[in-house]
C-alpha cells in the first residue's frame, strides 16, 4: 500500500469516519497521503464512466504530488509541484487546450452553503454564466476544467480528499484554484467559496460577479 512508499498517515473519507480528528494531521507539518478511492460513487454504482480513484501527497499543508486515475477512461492525470502535469505519460501543454471564448460555462455547488450566503451567491450569479451539467465527481469536474470542457466550478466544501490532488493537478497545467480573497486553497483551507477555473483570467472573472456575497 501507500504506507510501503512512505510510512505516515493515510487520510481519506473513510478513514475520517473510522478516526475523528485524523485530518487535524494535516495542519501539522508530517507528510500525509490524501486518498479518495471512488469519488463519484453514485455514477460507479449507476455503470456511468464519471468515477476515479484521486491519491496526493502533502507535506507541510501543501500537496506535492497528485493522480487521477479515471478506470472506465482509461485516462490518468499524474502531478508534481513545479513540474507540470501529465495525461497517460505525456506532458499536458497550455497550448493545446482550447481557451474558452464568449460566455462562460460552470457549475455553482451551492448545496453545502449556509443558507443566506448560497441565496446570495445565486442571486450574484444569475445571468452570469451557461449552465453546465454536474459531473457528480470532483475527478471529472476537476479534469474537465483543466481540459477546457468547462470553465469553472464554484465549491464551499472543502474536504482534503475532494480538491487535494486535483487542485495540485490544475495548477499545473494553468488553472486556477483560489477563495474569493486570491488566497490558493491549501488542504488545510476551511470552507468558504472556492473558484476552480481554467485559466486565472476565467476565476477573475467569477470572482467579479460574487467579491461581496460573503459581506455582512
Amino acid at each position: 500500500g501507500l504506507r510501503q512508499i512512505v510510512e505516515t498517515h493515510v487520510v481519506g473519507e473513510e478513514a475520517a469516519h473510522d478516526r475523528a480528528g485524523i485530518v487535524e494531521c494535516l495542519q501539522h507539518d508530517e507528510p500525509a497521503w490524501i486518498v479518495d478511492p471512488i469519488d463519484g460513487t453514485h455514477n460507479f454504482v449507476d455503470g456511468l464512466d464519471g468515477f476515479g480513484i484521486m491519491v496526493g501527497f502533502a507535506r507541510q499543508g501543501r500537496v506535492e504530488a497528485g493522480w487521477i486515475h479515471l478506470p472506465a477512461r482509461r485516462e490518468t492525470f499524474v502531478a508534481v509541484a513545479g513540474g507540470g502535469v501529465t495525461l497517460n505519460g505525456d506532458p499536458i501543454r497550455r497550448d493545446d487546450i482550447p481557451d474558452s471564448y464568449g460566455r462562460c460555462r460552470g457549475s455553482m455547488f451551492v448545496r453545502f452553503m449556509p443558507d443566506v450566503l448560497r441565496a446570495r451567491v445565486r442571486t450574484a450569479a444569475s445571468g452570469q454564466y451557461d449552465e453546465a451539467p454536474h459531473a457528480g465527481a470532483a475527478a471529472i469536474e476537476y479534469t474537465d476544467i483543466l481540459r477546457g470542457r468547462k470553465d469553472f466550478a464554484v465549491y464551499y466544501r472543502l474536504h482534503p480528499w475532494d480538491h487535494g490532488a486535483p487542485a495540485l493537478i490544475l495548477s499545473e497545467g494553468g488553472g486556477c484554484v483560489e477563495h474569493l480573497d486570491r488566497t490558493p486553497y491549501s488542504v488545510r483551507s476551511p470552507n468558504q467559496i472556492t473558484i476552480v477555473a481554467h485559466t486565472p483570467q476565467l476565476a477573475e472573472e467569477v470572482r467579479s460577479w460574487l467579491a461581496d456575497v460573503d459581506r455582512i
